[in-house]
Order: C-alpha cells, then sequence, then structure tokens
C-alpha cells in the first residue's frame, strides 16, 4: 500500500467509520495532502482523477456510449474525416517538436 493510502487509511481507522462522510472537511483533506512529499501529491492526484473515471461507473459508461454513438453517426454521415493511426500518431508527434 502506497504511503498516501496508508495515511488515508489510518485517518478512516483513527474515526472509526468506514468512509470519507462526515470524516474531514474539504479544506482539511487538501491541508493534508499538500504536506505529502511533491511525488505522493502527484500519486494521489492521479487516483483522485482516475477515480473520476472508474470502470463501471454508471456515468462514465453512460457519457463513453453517447460519445461512440456520436462518433459513429459522424462516420456515417460522412462528416469526418477518417484517418489511419499511424497516420494520426505521425501528426500527434510532429505537433510534439
Amino acid at each position: 500500500m502506497r504511503n498516501a493510502e496508508i495515511r488515508m487509511s489510518s485517518l478512516i481507522a483513527d474515526a472509526g467509520c468506514g468512509s470519507w462522510t462526515g470524516l474531514v472537511d474539504m479544506k482539511s483533506i487538501a491541508k493534508q495532502a499538500f504536506a505529502l512529499p511533491a511525488d505522493e501529491r502527484a500519486k494521489l492526484a492521479l487516483e483522485l482523477i482516475e477515480s473520476l473515471d472508474a470502470p463501471g461507473s454508471e456515468e462514465s459508461m453512460r457519457v463513453w456510449l453517447e460519445e461512440a454513438a456520436r462518433r459513429s453517426a459522424a462516420v456515417d454521415a460522412g462528416s469526418v474525416e477518417l484517418i489511419d493511426g499511424e497516420v494520426a500518431a505521425a501528426r500527434a508527434r510532429g505537433l510534439l517538436k
């Protein structure tokens, strides 16, 4: 378990509850997060961002299905240019130079 997870788990255990609900307010969480070393803050930030698009999330699934339907309709209507993956990757690399 990573240090940030251990610290969070310890806070939850110390409070005697199984979730963050009602445990601490947002400012307290932010204060503790900002006190972490930079590498742990980065790991925590990544986990938080990934949790927004967690697999199995009904909202996430709904949004991705809507996007897939929108893209499929655009392809069917001929309103988008289809580009080979290798060509798209080469263009992206060129933009990063």
